[in-house]
């Protein structure tokens, strides 16, 4: 599964959706935070006991995921945005569904859901998502209630 929150690894992933899917690996890929080792040290630390974390670049997290390493395991992709799971598919992921999680309202940002809030550049990349047929999910909590995103694009064009 693949969830873009721009909290990363924190509570609601931690605990709600590695448990929902009984995900054996948290794999980050954000390129930023993959360069940062304090962010990186908080992120491992936020990962639940049991669940072994990857915090790693989009190539580097391309090349894992496409590799024999996880082929067994229940994983948890975890993006701040669209950009990086275009990205991921661009680097030849199979990407079909996403659900999208928190992101924060900040300025230059439309709100778009309760909890999700987009700028040009991250519309931009919802609704090419959307022309290539990934299913989008705006969904905060695990069994909470979901919203349909691809439609919520097909109104705002």
């Amino acid at each position: 599964m693949v969830r873009i929150d721009d909290r990363l690894i924190h509570g609601q992933v931690a605990i709600g959706w590695t448990k929902m899917l009984n995900a054996t690996v948290i794999v980050v890929a954000d390129d930023p935070v993959a360069a940062d080792p304090v962010q990186k040290t908080v992120l491992k630390a936020a990962t639940p006991i049991g669940v072994r974390s990857a915090i790693l670049g989009i190539a580097d997290a391309a090349a894992l995921l496409t590799g024999p390493k996880l082929v067994r395991e229940k994983v948890l992709v975890v993006v701040k945005g669209p950009a990086p799971v275009l990205d991921l598919i661009n680097a030849g992921i199979d990407i079909k569904r996403v659900i999208i999680g928190n992101m924060r309202m900040e300025d230059g940002k439309k709100r778009i859901t309760k909890e999700v809030a987009a700028n040009e550049t991250e519309w931009k990349a919802f609704r090419e998502l959307n022309d290539r047929g990934v299913e989008l999910i705006a969904q905060w909590l695990p069994g909470g209630d979901s919203k349909n995103f691809n439609e919520i694009i097909k109104k705002e064009a």
